[in-house]
């Protein structure tokens, strides 16, 4: 982009990648969103149409909130920061918490704070003239792959899909400063240090997480996908509890988030910082490619609702919770009671019970009176 803007005119007074967005905005006005590859959450003035341009990358990597006030517009890439503000509120707001004991965070647009709002993934923000308008830039449709697109076998998907990964890899090792992988030794983060050793011209820095109880550990999995690539390889080790960290945790994320892999993976990262300043890893392969088992359940839920409507009638009957079963048989039977009570659920209230912890009957059971006035 930089060599291209230079080439039309441009004359730049940094060596910086940041400065390529004010050139590329002058140029395309709001469609330079479009030709950003990457994670950003950006912020842009634009002093001659007086105008504030806010944006978001196309899957959400970096977070952007905002609150919106009469006449003005606070916005930061951390909640904390807004709440610095003098006379801010810190009500929790109820439908947060609702959304949390469904989803084990707060999805966007909303956050924990009524007045402070996410800005979406692939969204935008023009704030101009006092007024605030949030658009999307960016939608991905299945329509947009072409038919040359399409692939007729698994060998040639795998090979445009290696062509692709290779490349984001590529772009992602230019760095100034010195770069490693988080290796788990699972699939996704395994991809990610070979096609990173193939590439980088030297030996990787590879770090993994160890933890001191063996049930815990996988350390054995990198290191035999570690000795297999040559990498540089080094091996950090914790007491699988974690609690110490969690007041940092929480300061951090500022707003409940129930993942509990962000425990061992801020140890990771506040260990590997001695060692290279940039990481990369497999986070977001099973959400990109369907590693949970509940976009399985999800595709058996579709074809169950190709299935005659007398038969699916009868397969999620409550008699089947009246049924007695032998002690040995007892968890497959929940199991399949259980399956047999999301399948007769609509699309949308499927996935909630396939990743909520608590179902809409425990979250009732939880909540308060004044709560559940709030809620309705």
């Amino acid at each position: 982009l930089r060599l291209r803007l230079e080439a039309s005119g441009h004359r730049f007074q940094t060596a910086g990648d940041t400065e390529v967005l004010v050139h590329l905005y002058e140029d395309e006005g709001i469609g330079f969103l479009d030709h950003l590859v990457g994670m950003f959450s950006l912020a842009l003035w634009d002093s001659r149409q007086r105008r504030l341009v806010l944006a978001r990358d196309r899957l959400g990597q970096k977070p952007l909130v905002y609150r919106q006030e009469p006449g003005r517009v606070l916005f930061a890439s951390e909640i904390k920061s807004i709440l610095q503000v003098p006379g801010m509120s810190r009500t929790v707001a109820a439908s947060a918490i609702a959304e949390y004991l469904l989803y084990q965070y707060v999805p966007h647009p909303n956050t924990i704070f009524p007045g402070i709002r996410k800005l979406p993934p692939a969204h935008y923000a023009l704030f101009y003239d006092g007024q605030l308008t949030v658009k999307r830039y960016w939608q991905w449709n299945r329509s947009d792959v072409t038919p040359t697109q399409r692939f007729n076998n698994e060998a040639a998907a795998a090979d445009q899909l290696q062509t692709a990964l290779s490349e984001a890899v590529r772009i992602r090792l230019r760095s100034d400063v010195p770069l490693g992988v988080f290796l788990s030794g699972g699939v996704d983060s395994s991809v990610i240090a070979a096609l990173t050793q193939q590439q980088a011209g030297r030996r990787v820095r590879t770090f993994a997480m160890g933890f001191t109880e063996p049930e815990y550990d996988e350390t054995s999995h990198a290191r035999q996908v570690a000795q297999y690539l040559g990498t540089d390889h080094t091996e950090l080790c914790t007491d699988p509890a974690g609690v110490e960290v969690l007041p940092k945790l929480v300061w951090h994320f500022v707003e409940p988030f129930a993942d509990s892999s962000a425990i061992p993976t801020f140890l990771l990262a506040q260990a590997t910082r001695d060692h290279v300043k940039v990481a990369l890893s497999g986070d977001g392969g099973d959400e990109l490619f369907l590693g949970y088992d509940r976009y399985r359940a999800m595709a058996w839920g579709e074809a169950f609702d190709r299935w005659p409507r007398p038969i699916r009638a009868l397969a999620v009957s409550p008699w089947w919770q009246r049924i007695p079963v032998p002690g040995r048989q007892k968890s497959l039977a929940r199991r399949v009671q259980r399956l047999a009570e999301v399948l007769g659920q609509t699309a949308t209230l499927r996935y909630a019970e396939l990743v909520g912890i608590f179902n809409e009957q425990r979250r009732g059971a939880l909540y308060h009176e004044d709560l559940i006035a709030h809620l309705t």
